[in-house]
């Protein structure tokens, strides 16, 4: 788990040395990546569908992907995920080439941590999953385009603010909602995007 700064000091550091590697060894880089990236996106977009690993990912896998999730310190990580702040659609794509499929969690501390999440079998880049079992979320006031303030319901929403009776109305509706201020619209499929601000 790493904030979007941590990943995104990582893409630099990285795209760094890329530049000071030599000729072969950048158009292998570049090879790989192309086909990292085309792999995953096919896997992303095919939730679920049984496939056929491409040969050519196999081997970049075995001469290119394998060494930098060693280099990097994530040869033993099963999943990665990033969260508490928005990260780039180029830093997501940037890992997803080198096979690190960033997975993103969104939620509060007055949602004692994650409300949604992203995991291998259902993810897409940008968004920030579904639900986690047990939670609900609703948008409230929702515009043409389907953009509401993004509201979570569940027992792993907290009770109120102590001894601040007026800053809990504010947060938390007479059903229990918590508003989060946060706006958002679900896709097709059920995945939660965020998309702005309202307070």
């Amino acid at each position: 788990m790493g904030v979007p700064r941590v990943w995104e000091k990582m893409q630099e550091k990285m795209k760094s040395v890329g530049a000071k590697s030599s000729t072969v060894r950048r158009k292998i880089a570049v090879w790989a990546k192309d086909v990292g990236l085309q792999t995953n996106l096919t896997k992303m977009n095919h939730s679920g569908a049984a496939g056929r690993t491409p040969l050519s990912y196999k081997l970049a896998k075995k001469i290119v992907f394998k060494k930098v999730r060693k280099a990097l310190g994530l040869d033993r990580c099963t999943k990665c995920y990033t969260g508490a702040a928005p990260i780039t659609k180029d830093t997501l794509e940037f890992f997803l080439s080198l096979d690190i499929p960033l997975f993103e969690l969104y939620g509060m501390s007055e949602s004692t941590g994650p409300h949604t999440i992203s995991i291998p079998e259902a993810f897409k880049i940008t968004s920030c999953g579904k639900e986690i079992p047990g939670c609900k979320t609703k948008l409230h006031n929702p515009d043409e385009e389907g953009n509401g303030e993004i509201c979570f319901w569940g027992r792993h929403v907290f009770m109120g603010y102590l001894n601040m009776a007026e800053k809990t109305e504010e947060a938390l509706d007479a059903e229990g909602w918590l508003h989060s201020g946060d706006l958002g619209k679900h896709d097709e499929n059920g995945f939660l995007f965020i998309t702005g601000r309202i307070k």
